[in-house]
């Protein structure tokens, strides 16, 4: 796994614009090993959690960055490289997980909110304003399921919000997942929202699960699209390469496409497969974030 000189996770090269996402992802995968399989991940890490979050929110107001000190990513405000949903999301479940509620409480006060509508949105961009009133936040709305998401991440129901709203808002799980299933989805190469739905999914099961959610996680596991993350041991045997520390081209492409036509076998499950080609080394990432989850997702995705 790679790491900066801090101990924090980053890609290879030191390449530290996804730090916040993984380090959520890796810390809830670890909770649910170590706590609901009793299949603890063997390789220990230099920072605990408190640690990271220490780290990730340099002054402990509820500002988390998306990496604290590597430049482009230590300025939570840019639009283009600051604290976005995408870093959220996992950082917010993998807190709440690990009891530290506290701070997923900093962190939802210190999100912008916009006066008129009340609409929160994420650190990555800018106020609009109009005759010196900010009016309008122009990062990513929080809304919905991510709502839901803080909701059972601090310990509350959704479904005892108070006015509906997260009862209604489980219904964009659902439809998240329709979003991974043929027909809406036919790129076997698209693999980029998968993480984030994969941890709202599992908050859904360990937290207030309720039938919309069951269904939402049940479409998911059962009708995604077969990623070509599935087929790593098919290409091997054909082509005599590990599909996930080549090159992804348009020659390669063609072959796990013609391949898969002509029937091969999968050797990994729907959900497994799109995670491990998410985490391929090629792509500079670190494959023991997808070997974390492989018994979360054959317990829970399967």
């Amino acid at each position: 796994m790679f790491f900066d000189d801090d101990g924090l996770i980053v890609h290879r090269g030191l390449d530290g614009g996804d730090t916040a996402q993984r380090e959520g992802w890796y810390w809830l995968g670890v909770w649910i090993r170590e706590n609901l399989l009793n299949d603890p991940w063997p390789l220990a890490r230099r920072l605990t959690i408190t640690e990271v979050i220490g780290l990730l929110e340099p002054k402990g107001d509820g500002v988390f960055y998306r990496h604290p000190k590597l430049p482009p990513w230590n300025n939570p405000h840019d639009k283009k490289f600051g604290f976005s949903r995408d870093q959220m999301v996992p950082l917010v479940a993998a807190m709440g997980a690990w009891g530290h509620r506290d701070a997923i409480r900093r962190l939802w006060n210190a999100l912008p909110q916009d006066p008129v509508g009340g609409t929160k949105h994420t650190f990555n961009g800018e106020w609009v304003t109009v005759l010196g009133e900010k009016l309008i936040h122009t990062g990513d709305v929080v809304a919905f399921s991510t709502i839901n998401l803080f909701r059972r991440s601090w310990g509350e129901d959704p479904a005892n919000s108070g006015n509906g709203s997260g009862s209604l808002a489980e219904a964009e799980l659902l439809a998240n997942s329709a979003l991974k299933i043929p027909p809406a989805m036919t790129d076997r190469d698209n693999v980029g929202d998968d993480l984030n739905h994969i941890v709202s999914l599992l908050m859904s099961i360990i937290c207030f699960p309720n039938s919309t959610t069951e269904s939402a996680v049940n479409s998911y596991a059962k009708n995604r699209l077969v990623s070509y993350g599935s087929f790593v041991g098919a290409y091997q045997e054909e082509y005599g390469e590990n599909i996930l520390e080549i090159e992804f081209n348009n020659d390669v492409k063609r072959r796990l496409d013609e391949g898969i036509a002509k029937g091969w076998r999968t050797d990994a499950s729907r959900v497994y497969g799109a995670v491990r080609w998410y985490h391929r080394p090629s792509t500079g990432a670190n494959r023991e974030l997808a070997e974390i989850y492989e018994p979360i997702i054959k317990a829970y995705l399967e």
